[in-house]
């Protein structure tokens, strides 16, 4: 056989190997039916004979979870209440999601979000959290109905619409290490760490070259700095990043970074430093104050830390599936023609 013949033979069978491949998949993929995944550090329980938390769910499922736990209809979608769906009661307690016990593992968790295109964004589970950032009817939820027949998560609250996720595949609950308790103590000075602009120690007449922001919160009218203006995060995707904040104490609470991001509808969120009710200097010389938060409990007086992180890139295994995904579903959009080759 000559030599060309032979090649074009071999590279028609490796080609017809590889499509068969993908077809594989591909017809594999379009079998089974669209599903959400929910893992990590979660618990999975039953509520209203419907399993909520850990596991998988289909568009299906996610609508007869809501046909247990109730659902939200807003921008022309309806779907099941996230918190619900992660097995979190009204009032919410650590104890009702995540697995870890440890001391204020709620407040060191977040929620990894993942698209069928491998976009990521991080959310806090306590901005989730009724018991803290909580809101509601504006809390978000997993849409079971929409353009793209696919589980989208949805932020219904004005102007938020930028967080919203379409074609969601999986939700993965994440926290990080406590730190060890600390000697406590008045704070002095505030270390700014990670992605922002202007890393260093912040003092109070540090913070007072600042512009000072004001904002009454159940009666009191504190003076500070805005969190966001100081906290210049340098990375400007701002759904991967979260922000560590801890007193001295070891009092530790984790936002993410699109939480705090007023174009994202966030709250003016203040870094106080003096208030017309005394807390200062008690409360150290500087806390956090999310005005929109219940019992106060993502306050971190003593606030002597401050560091925004980005979570860890994707693996290129993991995007070599993505890319290989599509692929299938682009071939499988197309009819090939057989190959022939031309018999001796």
């Amino acid at each position: 056989m000559p030599k060309n013949q032979h090649r074009i033979r071999t590279a028609v069978f490796f080609g017809a190997a590889c499509f068969s491949v993908l077809t594989a998949l591909c017809l594999n993929a379009i079998a089974e039916p669209v599903t959400l995944a929910l893992s990590g550090s979660l618990t999975s329980s039953s509520t209203g004979g419907v399993t909520v938390g850990a596991g998988a769910y289909t568009i299906q499922q996610l609508a007869e979870v809501g046909a247990a736990i109730g659902t939200v209809t807003a921008d022309g979608r309806t779907g099941v209440p996230l918190w619900g769906l992660l097995g979190g009661n009204s009032t919410g307690t650590a104890s009702d999601v995540v697995t870890d016990s440890g001391k204020n593992a709620i407040l060191r968790s977040y929620l990894l979000a993942t698209n069928s295109s491998g976009f990521q964004a991080v959310i806090s589970m306590g901005e989730l959290d009724p018991f803290f950032g909580g809101k509601g009817s504006d809390s978000p939820f997993i849409a079971f109905s929409g353009p793209t027949g696919s589980p989208a998560l949805v932020f219904p609250q004005m102007n938020a619409a930028g967080r919203n996720i379409e074609n969601l595949t999986s939700l993965q609950v994440l926290s990080v290490p406590a730190l060890p308790v600390g000697p406590g103590g008045l704070s002095t000075s505030l270390m700014l760490s990670g992605n922002v602009s202007s890393p260093g120690t912040y003092t109070l007449a540090d913070l007072k070259k600042f512009p000072p922001v004001t904002e009454t919160v159940s009666g009191d009218i504190y003076t500070g700095v805005s969190l966001w203006t100081l906290l210049s995060a340098n990375d400007s995707n701002v759904f991967t990043q979260y922000v560590l904040a801890a007193g001295t104490d070891g009092y530790e609470v984790l936002f993410s970074l699109a939480e705090l991001d007023p174009s994202l509808a966030a709250q003016n969120n203040l870094l106080p430093y003096a208030d017309t009710a005394g807390q200062f200097p008690a409360d150290g010389f500087v806390r956090i104050v999310i005005p929109g938060d219940n019992h106060a409990g993502r306050y971190v007086s003593n606030l002597n830390q401050l560091e925004v992180t980005s979570i860890p890139e994707p693996s290129t295994l993991l995007l070599l599936g993505w890319s290989l995904l599509a692929l299938c579903s682009l071939r499988c959009s197309y009819k090939l023609p057989d190959a022939k080759l031309k018999e001796e």
